[in-house]
């Protein structure tokens, strides 16, 4: 689900509602598509918002969702939380035209995937409309750590975001992972932490993490070994 848009044009544009004529079709936005879908934003609709009871905390507007297929619409109201524009990750929320939360997706800021897109626009309006920069693109930094040629899925860790951090009261090394399979058209996003203790012993216990932080899985591992979580293990504890 690659997307391309060009930031330096779009940013501010759902607040000012000034685009280039061929980025702007009856006030409706490009910002990403996928081989079913296209996603476009209401010129003028973005505006700020409290979130969790924090005053201007959030990011909200209109999108417009198309099914190629089908020839058909569905509209709804794109919700990003700020920390999430400054953190470079976190997650989208779809909500009605009432304000009622419809579902969410994780997103990591300058990605392919359309919830990337979807998110990158929203944290760009805002920066657009603030006169800040909460974040800039640092290119590609998603390192292959391991790959499946049987289900043509790559396992990634992304470079830039590996760091020190305590996980269940021990110092550890986390980072942000993806599992992108382009037969299935399919990314998926989580984080990976490992104790540093366990980095030094060889083996241990290593943990993926949703972008708020609740426990997906835990895996029994040993450092050096054939496996795909070794492989994720192995290029954490590099940097421990």
């Amino acid at each position: 689900m690659s997307q391309k848009f060009a930031l330096a044009v779009l940013a501010g544009t759902l607040l000012t509602s000034i685009v280039q004529a061929e980025d702007l079709e009856d006030n409706w936005i490009h910002i990403t598509e996928s081989s079913d879908f296209l996603f476009q934003g209401k010129s003028g609709s973005g505006r700020m918002s409290d979130l969790d009871g924090k005053k201007n905390s959030g990011y909200v507007y209109v999108y417009q969702k198309k099914n190629k297929n089908r020839n058909t619409y569905e509209y709804g109201q794109i919700v990003i939380k700020l920390e999430t524009c400054r953190k470079g990750y976190g997650y989208i929320y779809y909500n009605d035209m009432d304000g009622k939360y419809k579902d969410r997706m994780a997103f990591v800021r300058f990605g392919n995937t359309v919830a990337d897109g979807l998110g990158t626009l929203g944290c760009s309006s805002w920066d657009g409309y603030t006169g800040k920069v909460s974040g800039q693109d640092k290119g590609d930094t998603w390192e292959v750590a391991a790959e499946s040629a049987k289900t043509d899925t790559k396992y990634f860790i992304k470079t830039d975001t590996i760091r020190k951090r305590s996980y269940n009261g021990k110092p550890g090394i986390a980072a942000l992972y993806s599992d992108s399979s382009v037969t299935e058209n399919r990314t998926t996003y989580s984080e990976y932490v490992i104790a540093t203790s366990d980095c030094a012993r060889g083996f241990g216990i290593i943990y993926e993490l949703d972008f708020d932080g609740a426990l997906m899985s835990k895996n029994d591992v040993a450092l050096n070994g054939n496996s795909i979580i070794s492989a994720i293990a192995n290029r954490l504890c590099k940097n421990s």
